[in-house]
């Protein structure tokens, strides 16, 4: 029975194998779903949080979803070639933070204008670090053709670090006082 469902993509919660992938989708792994998101995804055996994966339904016809479909490839080829030289729990802590990360390099002022001068350093040091991180990646891409140098390594590493310890990081601390102890209560 023929169907007009254009295809899609999903993003990879858990690292695992691309036959790990199918069975966390697809109810039946012999489906002709799950056949066909296994041939449409066969380029990419182990993944990590936050690459994507192609899904397409098998009986939409293909002069349907040809172009659609390359689209999709070359989406799928950027975003996980970003993931060169990232282990899964870097690409884990990344999908996790995904929103925080988005807004603070997309909108940051905008959203957190109402967190005071605190909270402005705060983010603006998140920022900083993401922005020392992308920074990282071309340096090293440029002078190195690859992503693959020690060095590099290192530095990501630090950066990494640096921004986990920031997000995880409570941006005020502040302790109440036990509730009989609040004057006027």
């Amino acid at each position: 029975m023929a169907c007009n469902i254009a295809p899609g993509y999903c993003v990879v919660e858990r690292a695992g194998s691309l036959d790990y992938q199918a069975r966390e989708l697809f109810r039946d792994s012999r489906s002709p779903s799950a056949s066909l998101f296994m041939k449409l995804n066969a380029d990419t055996q182990w993944l990590k949080p936050g690459q994507i994966l192609i899904v397409a339904d098998p009986y939409t016809p293909a002069q349907l979803t040809l172009q659609m479909l390359n689209t999709l490839r070359q989406a799928k080829q950027k975003t996980n070639a970003a993931f060169i030289g990232v282990n899964a729990e870097e690409a884990g802590f990344m999908r996790k933070h995904y929103g925080a990360i988005a807004a603070l390099t997309s909108v940051g002022d905008k959203v957190f204008s109402t967190a005071g001068d605190a909270g402005e350093k705060y983010f603006n040091t998140i920022e900083q670090t993401l922005k020392k991180i992308e920074a990282s990646y071309q340096n090293q891409f440029r002078t190195q053709g690859s992503l693959i140098s020690q060095q590099f390594f290192i530095e990501r590493n630090q950066l990494l670090n640096q921004l986990k310890d920031l997000v995880n990081k409570p941006l005020l601390k502040i302790t109440f006082p036990p509730y009989g102890e609040i004057p006027g209560v």
